[in-house]
């Protein structure tokens, strides 16, 4: 359970944020809100904050130490392999080296385009 006057003053500390009163209900009613949503919503995290609280309370304290020894022992979950996103394929033509004229760019886009149309999730 979360006081009322709990979430009163929850409430009044967030309505405080805006120059006025009226302020205030208009943004929530450009948020799609009203006041008895918004206070519907605040007593919902209240409760939330409560029980991560509680929680919190029972549970074991773990030093700086006790991390780091966890992650030189369990190194495998913090080790991910290298992720690179792309939305093109970038080949160059320059006449003045034989590996990029423009016959060679055009072999190698084919190439490209053969691994691709065969394994698409590649790009």
């Amino acid at each position: 359970m979360v006081p009322e006057a709990t979430v009163e003053a929850a409430l009044t500390e967030v309505s405080g944020r805006h120059p006025d009163f009226d302020a205030f209900q208009d943004d929530l009613s450009g948020n799609g809100l009203s006041i008895p949503l918004y206070r519907l919503s605040l007593e919902r995290e209240l409760k939330v904050e409560a029980v991560l609280e509680k929680v919190d309370s029972r549970a074991a304290r773990v030093s700086d130490i006790d991390v780091e020894l966890y992650y030189h022992y369990h190194p495998e979950p913090f080790q991910r392999p290298e992720a690179r996103v792309a939305r093109h394929i970038l080949i160059t033509v320059n006449p003045e080296l034989a590996d990029n004229s423009r016959e060679a760019a055009t072999t190698r886009i084919q190439a490209v385009l053969a691994r691709l149309v065969k394994d698409p999730k590649r790009f």
